[in-house]
């Protein structure tokens, strides 16, 4: 409502206990949303709808909005769902005239609230940034069909989520080790932890062409090092696999042993070289 935006309305399934439905209904009084008793009266009439369920629940969900969904209005889904349920979501409900959006959420909505970075694709990617952007929500929307925006958010959960169980992983064996202290500052003083992403990409990448191998053997002195205090290494020895496979594609051979100067370099060699590293 502080942005500016009208006329909002939401269905949210009942609590099972009379505080939590006492609790629901504060929330929905202290937003400014009106509440809807089914999904059939909350999309009706709508310019654009947010179907903010689980993925599991993402078919259900458009199949139940689909009849009262008017012509040309907006579907957002930001499901994390695969990309080519995205794709068969949009078909369904471009039937009906509506215009679906695969939305991604690349942020954290309790860190960021209303302002979470959104990647929005399909046929109403454009239409949703142009209705929302006035209003404070920062969404873009890229060029491709409905999925591409989950493809991006799939594909960028590699390393988000990776880094995540590395650390997990990291932070466990230091505990038991002793050392999480040192280890936390030790990482957070190093000059290449402090940097733009696209940086720290081509720092990493160019660097992997000639030493993934080494770093392959640190990896795997790691692996010795968690297994010591009983850590099962799994994302460590997973790393290490693949740092060595990186090492036998012959990268360090194919750049003469020294470091490439751009990131893109080295994908083109690894794509001319057949190997996926």
């Amino acid at each position: 409502m502080q942005a500016g935006a009208v006329g909002l309305r939401a269905y949210s399934r009942g609590r099972n206990d009379a505080d939590g439905e006492a609790r629901l209904a504060a929330r929905f009084r202290t937003v400014g949303v009106d509440r809807a008793g089914t999904i059939e009266h909350t999309v009706s009439g709508a310019d654009a709808v947010f179907a903010t369920v689980p993925a599991a629940a993402a078919a259900a969900a458009a199949r139940a909005a689909a009849p009262a969904l008017p012509p040309g209005a907006i579907y957002v889904d930001p499901a994390p769902s695969a990309p080519e349920r995205k794709e068969r979501l949009a078909a369904s409900l471009a039937e009906g005239g509506a215009l679906y959006v695969d939305a991604a959420v690349l942020g954290t909505v309790a860190a960021d609230g209303y302002g979470v970075s959104i990647l929005a694709a399909g046929p109403g990617a454009a239409k949703l940034e142009r209705l929302v952007r006035p209003l404070g929500m920062n969404v873009k929307a890229v060029k491709g069909p409905a999925g591409r925006a989950s493809q991006v958010k799939l594909v960028r959960s590699v390393y988000m989520k990776g880094r995540d169980a590395a650390i997990l992983e990291m932070l466990i064996a230091a505990r038991r080790h002793g050392v999480e202290d040192i280890v936390i500052e030790s990482i957070g003083a190093a000059a290449g932890e402090r940097v733009p992403f696209s940086e720290l990409a081509q720092r990493v990448m160019t660097g992997l062409a000639v030493h993934s191998g080494r770093r392959a053997d640190e990896l795997s002195a790691s692996v010795r090092v968690l297994q010591d205090v009983g850590v099962q290494p799994l994302v460590t020895r997973a790393c290490a696999r693949r740092l060595r496979r990186m090492a036998s594609a012959g990268l360090r051979g194919h750049f003469g042993g020294e470091r490439p100067a751009d990131l893109s370099e080295v994908l083109d060699a690894l794509q001319a070289l057949g190997e996926d590293a």
